[in-house]
């Protein structure tokens, strides 16, 4: 049932993204293609420059809705300056949208890792995230970043509601399938997820992944 569930969640993964071509990028190049063929029969040069001014507006919906999308994948910070600055723009990201104050501390010595390393341990933290700002409404949530024996430890601390951990696990499987899939995500780098909660007092999600488990699986699973 867990693995039909985590094959679910993928599923709706998949169909987000195809909403996000189809809706946003689709269509705006559906706009652009009929913004062209009116410039071409335009009658008069002011006609096309009025058309060309609506061509570029459905250019820069196109273009940044393909950035969206991309980030929301992999984010270029990620690839190009490592997990640290990637979890300080998705921090930065979640307290302009939700308003959740956030806070990233990291040590200099943070090693990079593999890019599929990197990744996974991304696409945690920010799960991490998502749950504190979203179901734990929490108001202000701290990450910490640190090298651990040649490998990595992030740290989200927040102080929403929290829930009864203990209660979650040993619950239906619809309630834990979502540490199961965090969890799921760092097993083939030999990584862990443990979670410490108590209600009303906030959660503590600490990922770590160690040094020689960074290099397990270098396939990319994007």
């Amino acid at each position: 049932m867990l693995l039909q569930r985590m094959l679910a969640l993928q599923e709706e993964e998949r169909g987000a993204v195809a909403t996000a071509l189809h809706e946003g990028i689709g269509q705006g190049l559906v706009a652009l293609q009929m913004a062209l063929r009116g410039m071409e029969a335009a009658e008069t040069v002011e006609d096309a420059r009025g058309m060309l001014t609506g061509l570029r507006r459905d250019m820069g919906s196109a273009s940044e809705a393909l950035r969206q999308l991309s980030m929301d994948l992999r984010p270029s910070v990620l690839s190009d300056m490592g997990l640290t600055a990637a979890l300080r723009y998705e921090a930065c990201a979640m307290e302009q949208k939700t308003g959740v104050e956030t806070s990233v501390w990291a040590e200099a010595s943070v090693p990079r890792l593999s890019a599929n390393a990197e990744s996974r341990i991304y696409r945690v933290a920010r799960a991490a995230l998502t749950n504190a700002a979203g179901a734990g409404r929490a108001g202000l949530v701290h990450i910490t970043v640190a090298a651990v024996d040649g490998g990595i430890s992030v740290v989200i601390e927040d102080d929403g509601v929290g829930f009864d951990v203990g209660a979650v696990l040993g619950g239906p499987i619809e309630g834990r399938y979502g540490l199961a899939a965090m969890r799921g995500q760092l097993r083939p780098l030999g990584g862990s997820v443990e979670i410490n909660s108590t209600p009303e007092l906030g959660t503590v999600v600490g990922i770590h992944v160690p040094a020689p488990g960074a290099t397990l699986d270098e396939t990319d699973d994007e």
